[in-house]
């Protein structure tokens, strides 16, 4: 079959930085897409991508933004706790 052309990290890379575009839609497929992966990754990514949402909560100004980032962390939640 086909190698595996990028790794979970490059893949969850390039949608954290899709979280902070300008485009309120390129960001909410981004929290879907988030969402998929999030199954799909180990401990140390999910932790970083928790972190990273976190520390861009307590940061953004924008309300657009931050209200893309509360999607993301409600999105994250949602999957921890199903889960369990």
């Amino acid at each position: 079959m086909f190698p595996f052309l990028f790794t979970p990290q490059d893949i969850l890379d390039a949608l954290t930085l899709s979280l902070a575009h300008s485009r309120p839609a390129i960001r909410k497929r981004t929290t879907v897409a988030i969402g998929h992966l999030v199954k799909n990754l180990n401990d140390k990514l999910f932790s970083s991508l928790v972190s990273h949402v976190v520390s861009k909560l307590s940061s953004v100004t924008n309300a657009e933004l931050l209200r893309s980032y509360m999607s993301c962390a409600a999105a994250l939640r949602f999957l921890f706790l199903l889960a369990l």
